[in-house]
């Protein structure tokens, strides 16, 4: 561990607020019981996309969440931790993961991520299919995760870390159940509700095996139960809203039970998101980097000990870097604690996602020698602010709170470009047909006023009789101005590409012209490509308007595709979804084998 307090007393971040004055505040503030108001980063405080980052904010936001997400294995304190990613547009070395740890990233999180990142770099390199990839990676995560998914389920194998104490809480599926049937009386009438309530009764069951299975089959069960709380959530994110549909009240929503659902889907939203984003970004991700900060001890001043977090352990290695390109956001396992926000906000340079803003008194920031002039003054600068922040609230009238999560996850929904197209974003001045061409959709976007949302749902995919598979198709996409789209005239305002992430398998010469192709939704145009270039798309397009459609029902499409044989290429699907700005639409992705 590194040294917390080597500076000079000449040379100390102490020398406009003394380490001691600044301690006693803290220590005054915490006394009182005070309890802030929780922080989330909004959107509009997001700092504006610059040339020199290859990523948007929202998705350096979403990977440094994500990782550190994943790395904190276990229950407890010292295993909080804070990532970064480091890209810039115009540098050909690649990415950089950096993770830092209240007590140090152990050695079998370091391999598990390298092991995950070289997956990503094969997939990248189109060495690894994109399902292949996710799997890999998403068995990685939770045989790193194992424990803290069995204490987020309950389960009876769960291993209670020492802090933990009083009587177990009951499975998280019997206490989803119980929620559902407080509510059975007032809605049990209705399909949707009955449809959620099934789903939770069938997770119930499938939680209650993981206590009984052999140890060998608990990972194999963990990632059904994932890949089954992820159904439940739609697209990794949605579950509290389908609850509030029901008029589920808010300590309902935004209580512990209803955000386990998401943090458990989430290990399979972030295997999903990583590899499409390997596909999107491949040069940076052709070539990723991991490194770990050293953690600092603690350090003892006037009989207590102090601890540095992962947080400050992050903003501290920049200031010490040589490095002129910084990364704009940090990601964390934990909601932030008040000084952890208090001290990032001050500094000026990184954004947190929330801060749950809990007052941890036991809390420094590395006094070391190694400092420049300029990060010296600003690390003074930034505590002098700090203790303002401490003093201000101390004088602030005591408002009863209860003590708000300390565990959550982004809830924001990033928007992730298709890796089928080009990155470039022109503003279409498409006039003519409302039909866009392949080279339209790869070269075209629209600006929208308003953000708007298109749901997209999981289905089983069936082959024949003999093969099954199961499409990933589950996102929900908030499509902004950046986005791939087309522009048509008249009746409808936006077209989408969206790509299928399953490998379709070859239809030979007997059975072509005998397949249909059913999408089930507001479907528009479909192609079939057997070499993954837009170029090549043949068009087998039917258009739909979307007002004649009955409201709530599904419509089929019917697509027969013939072809000589199979190509070189991996064949696979593409289609538009096409949906007005103000009208959601639901489409169920199917693709079907069957004789006319």
């Amino acid at each position: 561990m590194q040294l917390p307090n080597t500076a000079r007393a000449d040379r100390s971040i102490w020398r406009i607020v003394p380490r001691s004055h600044f301690e006693t505040h803290i220590d005054c503030l915490h006394g009182k019981a005070v309890v802030p108001e929780a922080q989330v980063l909004k959107k509009e405080d997001w700092p504006k996309d610059r040339s020199e980052y290859l990523f948007t904010f929202e998705i350096e936001k979403q990977i440094a969440d994500d990782f550190a997400f994943i790395a904190a294995y276990e229950y407890g304190v010292q295993y909080v931790t804070a990532a970064t990613v480091v890209s810039p547009c115009h540098d050909s070395t690649g990415m950089v993961i950096r993770m830092a740890a209240n007590e140090g990233i152990s050695g079998h999180v370091c391999s598990a991520i390298r092991r995950l990142l070289d997956a990503l770099e094969r997939c990248a390199a189109k060495k690894l299919s994109r399902e292949y990839c996710a799997a890999t990676i998403f068995d990685l995560v939770v045989e790193l995760n194992t424990n803290k998914l069995l204490g987020r389920l309950r389960s009876a194998r769960f291993r209670r870390p020492p802090h933990e104490r009083g009587n177990p809480r009951s499975p998280l599926t019997l206490r989803l159940k119980q929620h559902i049937q407080s509510m059975a009386s007032r809605h049990q009438h209705l399909d949707k509700f009955q449809e959620l309530s099934s789903e939770i009764d069938n997770l119930h069951l499938s939680a209650a095996t993981l206590d009984s299975v052999d140890s060998n089959a608990i990972p194999g069960c963990l990632r059904t139960l994932v890949k089954a709380f992820f159904d439940l959530t739609i697209d990794g994110f949605s579950f509290p809203a389908r609850m509030r549909e029901f008029g589920f009240p808010a300590s309902v929503l935004d209580g512990r039970d209803v955000c386990e659902v998401g943090k458990i889907a989430n290990y399979w939203r972030i295997c999903l998101s990583l590899t499409r984003l390997s596909r999107v970004y491949r040069d940076s991700f052709a070539n990723i980097s991991l490194d770990v900060l050293e953690p600092y001890s603690p350090l003892v001043h006037e009989g207590q000990e102090r601890h540095v977090h992962a947080e400050v352990q992050m903003v501290v290695f920049y200031e010490l870097s040589s490095t002129s390109f910084w990364p704009r956001f940090i990601g964390a396992s934990k909601e932030a604690c008040f000084l952890c926000h208090a001290f990032v906000s001050a500094h000026g340079r990184f954004s947190l996602s929330k801060a749950h803003r809990q007052i941890f008194p036991k809390w420094t920031v590395p006094d070391v020698n190694e400092y420049s002039d300029e990060s010296l003054h600003r690390l003074q600068h930034t505590i002098s602010l700090v203790d303002q922040v401490v003093l201000r609230t101390s004088e602030e009238p005591i408002i009863p709170r209860s003590l708000p999560l300390q565990s959550s996850i982004n809830l924001l929904k990033v928007v992730l470009p298709s890796p089928s197209l080009t990155t470039a974003s022109v503003t279409s001045n498409n006039t003519g047909s409302t039909t866009p061409t392949a080279s339209h959709l790869r070269e075209t976007s629209i600006e929208v006023g308003t953000p708007v949302s298109l749901q997209i749902y999981n289905e089983t995919v069936t082959y024949g009789s003999a093969h099954e598979a199961e499409i990933q198709a589950s996102e929900v996409l908030t499509i902004s101005n950046h986005l791939p789209a087309s522009v048509s005239i008249g009746w409808l305002d936006l077209h989408l590409q969206f790509e299928v992430d399953q490998d379709i398998p070859c239809i030979d010469t007997d059975t072509a012209g005998q397949t249909g192709h059913i999408w089930s939704g507001a479907t528009v145009y479909v192609w079939i490509t057997d070499t993954g270039e837009s170029d090549s798309m043949t068009d087998s397009s039917e258009r739909i308007v979307l007002q004649q459609l009955e409201h709530g029902k599904d419509h089929l499409i019917k697509r027969k595709e013939e072809r000589e044989g199979c190509g070189t290429g991996d064949p696979y699907a593409m289609f538009v979804l096409v949906r007005d700005q103000h009208q959601a639409v639901r489409v169920k992705c199917v693709w079907h084998k069957y004789i006319s």
